[in-house]
């Protein structure tokens, strides 16, 4: 019982570094993107104005967002926003792709693979956090 419990911790503890690094990889994309440093996006030239500062803003939201759900997450040891958060990640694939036919640009279809990324890493994160090992333990 001893080693399930140690594997547990051991899985916790990989999901919670796994949810980091989500994290940081949205944080260093929207730093890059407000730089104009075109790390995911090879067509962004092509974007300018007002689309421009729309993708922008969106992306600095999601960052904000980002960081003060994981905040929020770890003094409170809530885990629902992060698996809410996750789903919006992965619901904002498709509204990305409306937004790109709407005003009919072009953007690489990598972000649908990252998005996908990200929010599986804050779902997961958020029910092994909510899941309660040693109550289960107890039962079994």
């Amino acid at each position: 019982m001893k080693s399930k419990n140690m594997l547990y911790h051991l899985l916790q503890n990989l999901v919670k570094v796994n949810l980091y690094l989500s994290a940081i990889l949205v944080i260093v994309f929207t730093i890059n993107l407000m730089n104009g440093n075109d790390v995911l996006f090879s067509n962004l030239v092509e974007i300018y104005g007002a689309l421009a500062n729309n993708l922008r803003f969106v992306v600095l939201y999601l960052a904000l967002t980002e960081v003060s759900i994981l905040m929020y997450t770890e003094f409170k040891k809530n885990y629902h926003a992060v698996k809410i958060l996750g789903c919006f990640y992965i619901l904002l694939i498709g509204s990305i792709d409306y937004y790109i036919n709407i005003n009919q640009i072009h953007i690489d279809q990598e972000y649908g693979y990252i998005l996908l990324y990200v929010g599986l890493s804050h779902i997961i994160y958020g029910f092994i956090q909510s899941f309660s090992f040693d109550q289960y333990l107890r039962h079994s």
